[in-house]
């Protein structure tokens, strides 16, 4: 919460002072804290040690989703997709639907920006049926926004309009405005 609040300080004195009780939430707390501060390194860091030192497959499942998040944010686009394919394996395994439907949808961000867009879409189409499963509507909104930029970026045009128009009115749905701010602006990029 602190660090929601942007109390970076007392954030992280609470997650130091979680080291003793609560190892991993406190390490990954700090992970999140230097990531939060544009301290690449240090995150990095922290998320390759949680992923290498995890106590079980499930906090194992949860580092590796994390490290992928900032090897992306740091354009190491490949690593990033190796460590998504791997926890999302994991939270499949675990049975843990919620984190998997997740992990998909990152995994096919990945693989989109380390340039593989034919089989980025086939991943975001994955994990679509995955948000439709599970009636995530927000992630099912956004991922049809993946999507459409997918088929934009390979020149299908007709199928980037109608995922950016999907992903429009999913969003304009749950009232998400920046998401839906951004899709128009995708699409009218697209039509102009």
């Amino acid at each position: 919460l602190e660090r929601r609040l942007g109390r970076i300080g007392a954030a992280r004195r609470h997650a130091q002072a979680a080291r003793g009780e609560r190892p991993f939430a406190a390490a990954l707390e700090l992970a999140h804290l230097d990531r939060q501060q544009s301290e690449t390194a240090a995150a990095l860091a922290g998320y390759r040690a949680l992923s290498t030192h995890a106590s079980d497959a499930r906090e194992r499942a949860i580092a590796l989703g994390e490290l992928g998040r900032m090897l992306q944010s740091v354009g190491q686009n490949r690593d990033a997709q190796r460590h998504h394919a791997e926890a999302l394996a994991l939270s499949r395994e675990l049975g843990d639907e919620a984190r998997a439907e997740l992990e998909a949808s990152l995994h096919a961000r990945a693989t989109h920006r380390a340039g593989d867009v034919a089989e980025a879409v086939v991943l975001h189409q994955r994990a679509l049926a995955a948000h439709r499963a599970r009636q995530s509507r927000r992630l099912e909104a956004a991922e049809l926004g993946h999507l459409g930029f997918c088929h934009h970026e390979l020149g299908e045009h007709d199928e980037a309009e109608r995922h950016f128009r999907a992903s429009i009115a999913g969003l304009a749905a749950v009232g998400d405005l920046v998401l839906e701010a951004i899709e128009r602006s995708m699409l009218a990029r697209l039509l102009y």
